[in-house]
């Protein structure tokens, strides 16, 4: 990314100073007939890995043309020169600092910084020379957007080979940067091996490079532009506003231009404020709004005292009267409480022996009311013990009525067996039962897949009744497998396998054989079965009886029928639940868990109904235990509650005569409290608590009641009184204070007491005001006076900027008229000053000169103005830039004054004749100074004008440099030299960002001029 865009417009980038040809030549005539070195030069710029630069060193010390694509770099590589001209030492701020920008847009500070400084290999060296010999600046990147620089006495050639391998094969053969170039070990050659000197402080660069070369100091060995009494902070502002004028001469006239003249007067004093008569104008604005607002509030506060004489006549007699009625109040309260007082300690003993009698009462009460206690306990106890005996048997009792109640429901169930682990089997099968339709209801597939597996148990069941059914009906009918045989055979048959009763076949002579002749294989002998006289000793005897197996048969057939009525109705129930709502299948899923726990109950009483009964057997033994110790706890009860309320009774008239005897002591406590509240509500204004003290045995010595509460109704009506005056004194202060009389917090004034002082403090303060009123006057008039005289002096101040600024151009404009600008006559230069500043000085024209009185609100809103606008508080200076809104030209052209715009070119000859004169008187006058100045986009000048700005270039000892895209026929007819410095560029080794171009003398190109025969 190209960081620094080029410039528009003329923009110069070196600017060789000389002073005017006349002026020069008698100084030299005069001062210096020797021929002494004394000239100034900056030979060239190198760049390594910077901007767009690989390796390029561009000489800068002859008339040249620059050649190079857009946004290739060509004046951000010639801008590079403020970094050597200007005492920096970062980025930080650089708009302020170096102003590089492209489109009037400021780069952000660290996009400059990593244009010029990318990598730690990278640098930018200043080879130049003065009376002292040649010498070189190289700047370096170090951290947080700074970079240093070392300065050497010795040419750049002389350290080249440090950083550039000119014998090289890479890059077409043009050489190659050294791969081992990061500063930390350059600097250290460059010190040690070079004598390099490294500078970081912003005041030694700059005393180094602005002071003159001297024996007496040693750092302006490395001096490039020599100033009138070396380095201050106020040159360097000009050097940066002259620069920045330089490097956009097309616009100086409403940019650059003003800040250059603004800055050339702030470097001799003329715009700071001072407090003395060292230099620079008498003046503080400041300071002087500062003392009309304090004048105005004084003004006020005044007015305020005057008008409030009446109000502290008042105040004065109203604390008089507070004065008079708080010693009256004193000596009431001291008499009527040593009478309280009095009346207390002799009713003090009579508490004490009522207070004994209550404390025995009290006492045998409490070991009465502690018994009580203990018996309530333990007759507590035997109650509760004696109806958890009687419920426990009755919860015991009531399960055995479920069981017998289960049993009774059950039985049917099994009329056959009617023991508890038949029952115990019913509930068991019920549980299951329930447990399945509570799965069903959970999971409506499994409830499917539960309805598959009851309807093929339904037909398998069916399918063996039917057998069966045949099989009684063969045997009956003497036509079953048993009746084909001989006899005893169906026996051994049937002994085998059951199965073989439920067979109905006709068998074959041939199968019939068989099976009689595998018969006789079989014996039967004390109810045992024998197979070929080996005992089968698991299969059981089971003799033929038609009647038993037919009974056996039916027996299956019910039991059958029974399962497939079970689950054909299974069926049924499951097919109702998979049709259910959602609400509906909840509900039902909810019955079914209440039944199962109920069933689950039921089985659990059931398994435990022994061990309930010997509950209930030893329950009875219990409970007959526990109401007889509750009958004997009873009867111990009763006869502690009646000694109780006896005793009871009895402290309750102890306490009786003590509140008797108390009732007296209960008036004096009160007449106390009463005291006591006076004496808080009081307390702040009369201080009471160091008075008691005082009181003499002379004050009356009454005991009786009605006299003590009449005189406290007395000394409760001098207390209004007292604090009625005391807020009317407070009100009457208060109401001065928040007049702002004196000064206090608004807290303080709602927060005003006696007791503290603070009422006394203020009341003394504002004696002091009203007592010296017609002094405060006096000297009000008398400072209001100075004040006045002060304005005067502002009024002319800022009156006089105006002119001071037309005199400057008045000497610039006789300057410029020794110089023939193109085909003009003349050209005058005109400050246009800021319309604010113009309204300021009619403002202040406008306002009279009378000493004793405040000027209007106008007159310091136009000096406030002129602060906020120009003004520059923190440097103690008007704001001249700010003033000079724009420097415009008047051009005369054989008498003529034209008002139509000159071309591109006559502004920018006219702007660098301004350039000259304006550094001229900082230079000093017996050296001489060569450094070039830059012409961007001169291609869209004709040649005529380019030939002029030559023309002004060589009268002024500068070097032109003409920057543009390609070369022309105007360039070529005016500059011989041209650097193409974007046509070489790195093709073997490793760039950083873009810094691809090489370039270095003898790359230059030259147009000779070819004589013709004659």
């Amino acid at each position: 990314m190209e960081l620094l865009k080029k410039q528009t417009g003329l923009s110069a980038l070196y600017v060789t100073i000389k002073k005017l040809l006349s002026r020069r030549a008698t100084v030299q005539k005069n001062n210096f007939s020797l021929e002494f070195n004394r000239e100034y030069k900056i030979k060239e710029l190198i760049f390594v890995n910077s901007g767009s630069n690989y390796y390029v060193r561009l000489p800068v010390d002859s008339h040249a043309a620059i050649i190079a694509d857009n946004n290739s770099g060509k004046t951000s590589t010639l801008s590079a020169l403020k970094l050597f001209l200007l005492p920096e030492i970062s980025f930080k701020r650089q708009s302020e600092k170096f102003g590089f920008s492209s489109g009037r847009k400021f780069f952000e500070d660290l996009d400059s910084y990593l244009y010029y400084f990318p990598g730690a290999d990278s640098y930018i060296i200043c080879n130049a020379s003065n009376p002292k010999g040649d010498f070189c600046w190289v700047l370096y990147r170090t951290t947080e957007l700074r970079y240093e620089r070392i300065a050497l006495p010795v040419s750049y050639d002389e350290i080249e080979h440090l950083f550039w391998d000119g014998r090289s094969k890479n890059n077409e053969n043009a050489g190659k940067l050294h791969s081992d170039i990061e500063s930390k070990g350059i600097k250290k050659t460059l010190i040690t091996t070079y004598s390099g000197k490294p500078f970081n402080d912003r005041k030694a660069i700059g005393e180094s490079i602005y002071t003159r070369t001297s024996n007496d100091n040693d750092d302006s060995r490395f001096c490039l532009l020599p100033m009138i009494k070396g380095y201050s902070s106020n040159k360097t502002e000009t050097i940066r506003a002259l620069l920045n004028m330089a490097f956009d001469l097309s616009n100086a006239a409403t940019t650059s231009l003003p800040m250059a003249i603004a800055s050339i007067l702030d470097g001799q004093s003329m715009s700071a404020v001072k407090r003395n008569n060292s230099e620079g104008i008498l003046l503080d604005l400041e300071a002087q709004l500062d003392e009309w607002r304090e004048l105005k509030q004084l003004n006020s506060k005044l007015n305020v005292v005057k008008d409030n004489s009446n109000l502290w006549i008042s105040l004065e007699k109203s604390r008089e009267s507070f004065k008079e009625t708080k010693r009256e109040f004193i000596e009431k309260f001291k008499n009527i409480n040593y009478l309280v007082e009095s009346e207390k300690n002799k009713n003090q003993k009579e508490v004490q022996e009522v207070a004994k009698r209550v404390e025995e009462a009290d006492k045998h009460h409490q070991s009465v009311e502690e018994n009580y206690k203990m018996v309530k306990v333990s007759y507590d106890n035997a109650k509760i013990n004696a109806k958890s005996e009687k419920k426990s048997l009755e919860r015991n009792k009531s399960i055995i009525e479920k069981v017998e109640e289960t049993r009774r429901h059950l039985k049917p169930l099994n009329p056959n067996d009617g023991s508890d682990e038949s029952i115990l089997l019913a509930l068991n099968e019920q549980i299951a039962l329930c447990q399945e339709d509570i799965e069903s209801l959970k999971d409506k597939n499994k409830a499917i897949r539960r309805m598959e597996e009851l309807n093929k148990r339904v037909i398998t069941n069916k399918h063996r009744v039917k057998c069966l059914t045949e099989t009684i009906e063969h045997t009956e009918n003497k036509s079953s497998l048993f009746d084909e045989l001989e006899a005893g055979a169906g026996s051994k048959l049937l002994s085998l396998n059951k199965d073989f009763g439920k067979v109905s076949v006709k068998l074959s002579q041939e199968q019939k054989k068989i099976t009689e002749s595998f018969c006789e294989l079989i014996t039967l002998s004390k109810q045992r079965v024998y197979f070929c006289d080996s005992e089968l000793i698991t299969t059981e005897f089971i003799e033929t009886n038609s009647d038993d197996y037919i009974k056996q048969y039916k027996d299956e057939i019910e039991e059958l029928n029974s399962w497939i009525h079970k689950d054909s109705l299974e069926i049924k129930k499951n097919k109702e639940y998979s049709l259910l709502t959602k609400e509906a299948q909840a509900k039902k899923l909810q019955e079914c868990e209440d039944e199962l726990e109920e069933l689950k109950q039921n089985r659990n009483d059931l398994k435990a109904f022994d061990s309930i009964m010997a509950s209930i057997k030893i329950g009875v033994a219990n409970l007959q235990i526990a109401e007889e110790k509750y009958k004997e706890e009873n009867d111990k009860f009763e006869k502690v509650k009646r000694h109780r309320v006896e005793t009871r009774i009895a402290m309750e008239k102890e306490h009786s005569r003590s509140s008797e005897i108390k009732k007296y002591q209960a008036d004096i406590q009160n007449y106390v409290q009463k005291l006591h509240a006076i004496e808080l509500s009081t307390g702040h204004l009369c201080k009471l608590e160091q008075v008691l003290d005082e009181h003499e045995e002379s004050c009356e010595k009454e005991r009786a009641a009605m006299l003590i509460e009449s005189k406290i109704e007395e000394l409760e009506e001098l207390k209004g009184k007292l604090i009625n005056e005391h807020e009317e004194t407070i009100n009457k202060t208060r109401e001065l204070l928040d007049k702002g009389i004196v000064e206090s917090e608004v807290d303080d004034r709602y927060r005003l007491k006696e007791s503290d002082g603070s009422l006394d403090n203020y009341y003394y303060s504002l004696e002091s005001v009203f007592r010296n009123i017609d002094k405060s006057l006096e000297s009000f008039k008398q400072r209001l006076e100075h004040h006045n005289n002060q304005n005067a002096t502002v009024t002319k101040i800022i009156e006089n900027v105006e002119s001071w600024i037309k005199a400057f151009f008045k000497q610039l404009n006789d300057e410029m008229k020794k110089y023939k600008i193109s085909n003009l006559s003349s050209v005058e230069l005109i400050a246009e000053l800021h319309p604010q500043y113009t309204e300021v000085i009619k403002t202040l024209n406008s306002t009279g000169n009378r000493t004793d009185i405040l000027n209007t609100q106008d007159f310091y809103t136009q000096i406030a103005d002129f602060q906020n606008n120009f003004y520059i508080k923190r440097a103690g200076k008007i704001d001249i830039a700010r003033i000079i809104e724009k420097v415009s030209y008047r051009f005369t052209r054989n008498g003529t004054v034209e008002v139509i715009p000159q071309s591109n070119g006559t502004n920018c000859m006219v702007n660098a004749v301004l350039l000259a004169l304006l550094l001229s008187d900082m230079v000093p006058e017996d050296i001489g100074l060569n450094m070039p100045v830059v012409f961007d986009e001169v291609g869209s000048l004709d040649e005529k004008n380019f030939k002029e700005i030559l023309k002004v270039m060589e009268e002024h000892g500068l070097f032109l440099f003409a920057a543009n895209p390609e070369q022309n026929g105007i360039i070529a007819s005016v500059l011989s030299v041209y650097h193409p410095i974007s046509t070489f560029r790195v093709v073997d080794d490793e760039i950083i960002g873009k810094a691809e171009i090489i370039y270095y003398p003898g790359m230059e190109e030259r147009l000779e001029e070819i004589g013709h025969s004659a």
